[in-house]
């Protein structure tokens, strides 16, 4: 319904660039060689910066449907820039130095895990899926939202807030172990209001938000049986999908090679001090092992959120409920290797972003 809506209001207006955008995340083939024609037409005249990077953003998902990959890979990339500009005329462009520090931060909050005093155990129990965004949270959060037991959240911005809170208010372990605890009622009764209604036979709850990788000590500290899946997927893959995609959030990080690689390898050292301090608190979803073997990766990750094992978690793409993300499409599909193969269909265009994510430390396997 949603493409035939689509292309009716292309008929219209052959040069809508807003329309082209929606229509290629759905089906990339719809657009045909003479409609991309009218839409490379229209970006040679003056228009909009925002309707000049959906249009090619459109245009580079219908070069990448057809096997033009370098030319998919510049216009992305293009596209992305232009978003990025408009990020820094308003003040909100990718600063290093903030990732740089925020780092530093929370490795210096939490060093140790903090223990409070009546910490929250009550039930449904939660687990928080976290990862770079396109690494597979959402994949994760179906899967597990397929249970009889489970409801999934999606991306719930309520731990983010809390998170910025303990940052913005202590500089020590010592003062945000007292935050925490003076606090500790307050933000644990606001989490918990932000969840979805739980209904009769629920044991877990779900939160998809894949920046709470940063929050993962608050979460520990406020909720210490929570579970804690980590969704990795392969540094080039998951850089590659962030920069093809046109993200709802404000994501600084997202719109540029050098930007997408330095924000990755604040992840992977984030995670890396998570694990140090937590150890195997902390799942680790592989999306290349889902691939390869969907019933075993999907068994450790029930075994993983103490939950028994339910065929219908094998048929997540049968579930019926809303996804709110650029993954809505790929969850309504068995598992497939479409997205790992996309790697090796862009070859030697990719070099600039290997490169990219080699210099900031991050390990690129050929």
């Amino acid at each position: 319904a949603a493409r035939k809506l689509l292309l009716q209001a292309i008929e219209i207006d052959p040069e809508c660039a807003v329309a082209f955008d929606y229509l290629t995340q759905l089906d990339a083939r719809a657009m045909t060689a003479d409609m991309a024609a009218r839409l490379e037409a229209r970006i040679e005249r003056p228009c909009r910066p925002d309707e000049r990077s959906k249009a090619l953003l459109a245009l580079a998902r219908r070069d990448e449907a057809h096997g033009e990959h370098e030319r998919a890979l510049n216009r992305f990339v293009a596209a992305k820039a232009i978003i990025a500009d408009s990020a820094r005329a308003r003040g909100a462009g990718y600063r290093r130095e903030t990732v740089d520090a925020a780092v530093a931060r929370f490795e210096r909050l939490f060093a140790a895990p903090v223990d409070l005093n009546g910490a929250d155990r009550a039930a449904p129990s939660l687990i928080f899926i976290v990862g770079m965004p396109r690494s597979g949270t959402s994949l994760a959060e179906q899967i597990l939202s397929a249970h009889p037991a489970v409801i999934g959240g999606g991306e719930l911005p309520e731990m983010i807030n809390i998170m910025n809170e303990v940052a913005a208010g202590a500089s020590t372990a010592d003062a945000a172990r007292r935050l925490l605890d003076e606090r500790r009622e307050a933000f644990i009764a606001r989490y918990r209001s932000g969840l979805p209604a739980i209904p009769d036979g629920t044991q877990a709850a779900s939160d998809k938000h894949p920046l709470n990788f940063w929050s993962v000590g608050v979460i520990k500290a406020l909720f210490p049986d929570a579970k804690i899946v980590h969704a990795k997927r392969s540094p080039v893959d998951a850089c590659l999908s962030i920069l093809r995609v046109r993200f709802f959030a404000d994501y600084a990080f997202a719109n540029e090679i050098d930007a997408v690689a330095h924000y990755y390898a604040a992840y992977e050292r984030m995670m890396g001090h998570w694990r140090a301090v937590f150890g195997n608190a902390i799942f680790d979803f592989d999306y290349e092992s889902l691939v390869a073997g969907p019933e075993s990766q999907t068994r450790r990750l029930l075994d993983y959120c103490g939950l028994e094992w339910s065929d219908r978690c094998l048929d997540f793409h049968k579930t019926k409920r809303d996804v709110i993300t650029h993954s809505a499409a790929q969850v309504r599909e068995p598992i497939n290797a479409r997205a790992m193969e996309r790697r090796k269909h862009y070859g030697a265009a990719l070099k600039p972003l290997e490169e990219a994510l080699a210099r900031f430390g991050v390990h690129v396997k050929a």
